[in-house]
Parts: C-alpha cells; structure tokens; sequence
C-alpha cells in the first residue's frame, strides 16, 4: 500500500488521512540537503517513533519505538549517523525529536514520527522522519 502525501501536506495511506509536515519550499523530485524541500517519490516505510505521554501505542504492522527524552536526528550530511536517530546530546548537528514545548493538546505532528528510506538505487543512507 502506498503513502500518497499531497503539496498541501494531507497523507492518505489507505483509507486513513492524516496530515503530514513539509519542508517549507514544498515537494521537489531533485532532492538536496538542506534545500528546505520534501522529496517526491515512492519510499520505504521503517518504522513508527512516538511519544507515549502524548499518543497511545500505534496499531500498526511496521516496528514501533518510544521516544525517550535524549532522542535526536542527525543532520550533519557529513556524519555517519545523517539521517538517523540518534542520543543528545550528539557530537554533530542534530535534532531532538522530543519537543517539550509542544501542548498535549495540539494534536501536534511532533507527537509521532514515520521514518522512511527513499529505496535504492539512492544511497541506503538516504532516510527521512515526517
């Protein structure tokens, strides 16, 4: 089954809908670091990452994970661990992917995270969280 996500951010992934964040210069199908761009493309579903004092276990066939508070996401293109989760405080730029500045009761997208590779031929460290 495919993710489809639209220019406006609203993912549907069979007959469900969600919303999903984009980068702030929308879809692109040339994907370069740091262009504030999301990639168009077909990609392979990792795994789910979420809050547990925000969200309930998700229902789902993919692996799951907690977020702790030490979680981050490399974004140093240089580093060996680029695109990947990692624990903060990390050496190279990262993330956190706990945002305590978040309200429960946002709805927030901060509050889960699907992480996906875009598939080969692309280089297998090629991944993103949304």
């Amino acid at each position: 089954m495919d993710l489809v996500v639209d220019g406006d951010g609203c993912a549907a992934w069979g007959a469900q809908v969600f919303r999903a964040a984009l980068g702030r210069a929308g879809i692109t199908r040339r994907k370069r670091e740091g262009d504030l761009a999301t990639p168009q493309g077909k990609f392979l579903l990792r795994e789910v990452l979420y809050r547990p004092d925000r969200i309930a276990i998700p229902r789902t066939r993919l692996p799951f994970r907690a977020l702790e508070l030490e979680d981050g996401w490399c974004d140093a293109a240089d580093d060996p661990r680029y695109n990947r989760r990692v624990r903060l405080p990390y050496p190279a730029s990262a993330e956190a992917l706990w945002r305590a500045s978040v309200p429960a009761s946002s709805g927030s997208r901060a509050h889960r995270f699907l992480v996906m590779s875009i598939p080969l031929p692309s280089p297998a460290r090629w991944r993103c969280a949304v």
